[in-house]
């Protein structure tokens, strides 16, 4: 049985809608169900704001050792460790970008975003990069979200392609010191 039929068949007896897209890097076979559909993306797509930021890095327009402070104005609820320490601690973009990435930490994310531009930015850049579903919330607020509003969306397809963007351009948070 081929892959694809395997996964067809894990979701087909399960209840709800399922949307799947994967892509051997190396073949090129893939996975698709619901592939094209809009579905919540949640904090899956910090991954469009890691990519936004490793383009404005690489074309110069950011330093990924610039450093911002974190102040009682940067808390957020939700995951992550920032939440919890000390006002004052200085942190590079690049320190930002892998605490947004490694632990989903809210109060990372939303500072790199201050830093490097707002949503209408990252939405931008995903559609130059023909990425069309891949979407952040533009008009998102904290009682929104506690509402159950999107932080973002976007099609299994556009997720997995924009993911496939990172591991081989080596992002820059991943080579500074």
């Amino acid at each position: 049985m081929k892959l694809a039929e395997s996964v067809v068949e894990a979701v087909s007896a399960r209840p709800g809608v399922f949307g799947v897209y994967a892509r051997n890097l190396g073949t090129g076979e893939r996975v698709e169900i619901n592939a094209d559909r809009v579905f919540p993306a949640e904090s899956c797509a910090k991954t469009f704001i890691l990519v936004h930021y490793q383009r404005l890095v690489a074309g110069g327009v950011v330093d990924p050792r610039s450093r911002v402070r974190l102040g009682e104005n940067n808390r957020y609820i939700g995951t992550g460790v920032l939440r919890f320490l000390a006002d004052g601690l200085e942190l590079t973009l690049d320190d930002l970008a892998w605490l947004m990435i490694i632990v989903s930490d809210n109060t990372a994310t939303a500072m790199l975003m201050e830093a490097i531009g707002g949503p209408a930015d990252v939405n931008l850049t995903m559609g130059e990069l023909a990425y069309p579903t891949a979407r952040l919330n533009e008009s998102i607020t904290i009682q929104g979200a506690l509402e159950g509003e999107s932080f973002s969306t976007s099609s299994p397809r556009d997720l997995a392609e924009v993911c496939s963007m990172i591991v081989p351009a080596q992002p820059s948070f991943v080579n500074s010191t």
